[in-house]
């Protein structure tokens, strides 16, 4: 009886433990491709990169920032009035799959007001949109 309590409560704990996350690829690539400026947390970098953590940009349209991702950024932008400017370049090589992954990881992880999943067929209509006008985003 002792043995099973000790059991249950080490799967308990490891359940509890465990580093879990709803969008595991969009970590993945998170961590790879973004977590460098923007933070693991996304909180940022001082006023060098904006948080995305709780972002009103995000939250009020998550898929433009599939358009930053593909196009980068120059010039000002203002993310929870602090305005940032500093450069963001362009992520190149990422299929809509992996930027759809991301957004929906950035959401569910540090926007929980945004709900998810957020939509592929979207993602991809947005970056039409922007694919020739990069300040379309």
């Amino acid at each position: 009886m002792k043995n099973r309590l000790i059991f249950y409560a080490l799967i308990t704990f490891s359940f509890f433990a465990c580093d879990y996350t709803s969008y595991p690829q969009g970590k993945a690539l998170y961590e790879g491709q973004c977590s460098g400026c923007h933070g693991l947390k996304a909180e940022g970098f001082r006023e060098l990169y904006p948080p995305l953590t709780n972002s009103e940009n995000f939250r009020k349209d998550p898929y433009n920032t599939a358009c930053l991702i593909v196009n980068g950024l120059e010039g000002p932008l203002e993310v929870n009035g602090i305005t940032y400017d500093q450069r963001m370049l362009a992520i190149e090589g990422l299929t809509d799959v992996q930027i759809t992954n991301i957004l929906n990881f950035v959401a569910d992880e540090f926007n929980p007001k945004v709900p998810t999943p957020l939509n592929i067929d979207l993602v991809n209509e947005r970056l039409e949109k922007c694919k020739n006008d990069p300040k379309v985003y």
